[in-house]
């Protein structure tokens, strides 16, 4: 991306990402805009460079939806545990995700819906 931006010097670049949700009805149910960028896997604990102003030299616009939970988030909240720490059966899932089972249809609709706000946005 960094390679891209040196290339075509854009004043402005969007990035859209896939985020993991806090709470399952969070899920394919918001939307987050920012403008301070933002670091590709972190919710499921991937580490990537972040996509900011400071790594990219240009302001970084940052858009996505939650498509995605871990597995232990989702137990704990199913079983009304508030302190996590507790739970034995959260460990062996600590590093486990799902989402829901019409990923696909949410994914293809939520594209449309980010398209065609950025395009009123932007006047495309």
């Amino acid at each position: 991306i960094r390679g891209a931006v040196l290339a075509v010097k854009p004043d402005l670049v969007i990035a859209v990402d896939a985020l993991a949700a806090r709470a399952p009805e969070r899920l394919a149910a918001t939307v987050q805009l920012c403008d301070a960028g933002i670091r590709p896997g972190s919710g499921v604990g991937q580490k990537r460079r972040a996509l900011t102003q400071e790594t990219l030299g240009v302001p970084v616009m940052a858009l996505g939806m939650p498509t995605v939970i871990r597995c232990g988030t989702l137990i704990a909240d199913v079983l009304g545990v508030q302190d996590r720490t507790d739970l034995v059966a959260l460990e062996k899932v600590r590093d486990l995700c799902v989402c829901p089972k019409e990923i696909d249809l949410i994914v293809a609709r939520a594209g449309r819906l980010l398209a065609r706000a950025m395009e009123k946005a932007f006047r495309f």
